[in-house]
């Protein structure tokens, strides 16, 4: 099963994605950059996508985060596809900018869901 992960610092909305995608993916959530961070060094338990909400709360953006992603050690990691999902669209050149998916909120699920295939290969 492929694994997911989503990170949102809000937890009404990591709750409702977990739920929402759990029956067809493995998730694992964080509510910081900086957890993560520690989840993508697990080299036990990889992940093969990255949901993110664009504000991240005091840990900072989806920039801070892409940009850790993008410059990490293992390529693997480096690779991996993200999806960035924000109310700001003002975000979105530069979320494309660095080879990631924009969604702008409110989105439907089928749309995110119909994101994730194409992003996993399914």
């Amino acid at each position: 099963m492929k694994r997911i992960l989503i990170v949102d610092d809000d937890e009404g909305p990591l709750s409702a994605l977990q739920e929402a995608l759990e029956s067809s993916y493995s998730i694992v959530t964080a509510q910081t950059i900086q957890a993560a961070q520690e989840i993508l060094e697990n080299k036990e338990e990889l992940v093969d996508l990255i949901i993110s909400d664009y504000h991240l709360g005091k840990s900072g953006t989806a920039n801070d985060l892409i940009n850790h992603i993008r410059t990490h050690k293992y390529l693997r990691v480096r690779n991996l596809p993200i999806i960035i999902i924000s109310a700001d669209k003002d975000q979105k050149w530069f979320i494309e900018s660095q080879n990631c998916t924009f969604i702008l909120k409110p989105f439907k699920l089928a749309q995110l869901m119909q994101t994730i295939n194409e992003k996993l290969g399914e």
